[in-house]
């Protein structure tokens, strides 16, 4: 669905469109999509980002709607796999964590930083990445797209609230509970679907 279709949708469970809710929108849609950043981490929000990698360099920028690591990896150029990167703590690549052979990352002031520095190699992020915010201009998001539900319900949440209706929250904020739980069901059940790996012996 798009934007304009949601607002409508959410406005018409509601039975509410005086002015003050209507031109409330996009505020309650900010505090939507904050909620669902903070809350839900399923495969449509995990993306990939490649960065070349240069002699010295130490820190590189977190990529775009950056919401959280899952998975990096230093590689040459040509190859196909490489070293995964392992999790230190800012206090420990302070004091240089040194185990040979292993490549440490950390999050710094909205950066990545990677010891030892890697010269002339592929730094690959896969990294949970945030809703690009829905609006009237950019009026379609893969939540909007493939699960408009869990909008409208997280809007009427947010509208029960501001015109303080415990009974109509309370209503809203048990659908947004089931959708988000669903959502999450249906990520696992397509990331681990399929034949199960099996061990041929002889």
């Amino acid at each position: 669905m798009k934007y304009a279709d949601i607002i409508d949708a959410a406005l018409t469970y509601s039975d509410r469109k005086d002015a003050d809710i209507v031109n409330s929108m996009d505020m309650f849609l900010r505090i939507v999509e904050s909620r669902i950043n903070r809350n839900l981490r399923i495969m449509q929000m995990s993306t990939r980002s490649v960065v070349l990698t240069s002699q010295d360099q130490h820190y590189f920028g977190l990529p775009n709607l950056f919401a959280g690591i899952r998975d990096i990896e230093i590689r040459d150029k040509d190859a196909v796999k490489g070293a995964t990167c392992v999790y230190a703590s800012p206090e420990q690549m302070n004091n240089k964590v040194d185990d040979a052979g292993k490549i440490y990352y950390s999050i710094v002031a909205n950066q990545i930083q990677i010891y030892p520095p890697q010269a002339d190699k592929v730094l690959e992020i896969i990294y949970y990445q945030r809703l690009e915010p829905l609006t009237s201009n950019k009026d379609t998001n893969w939540l909007s797209d493939r699960y408009p539900d869990a909008y409208i319900f997280a809007l009427l949440v947010e509208m029960a609230a501001y015109v303080k209706s415990p009974d109509a929250l309370q209503i809203w904020e048990q659908r947004l509970q089931a959708t988000i739980s669903e959502i999450e069901k249906e990520d696992s059940t397509d990331r681990w679907s399929g034949t199960s790996m099996t061990i041929k012996v002889g």
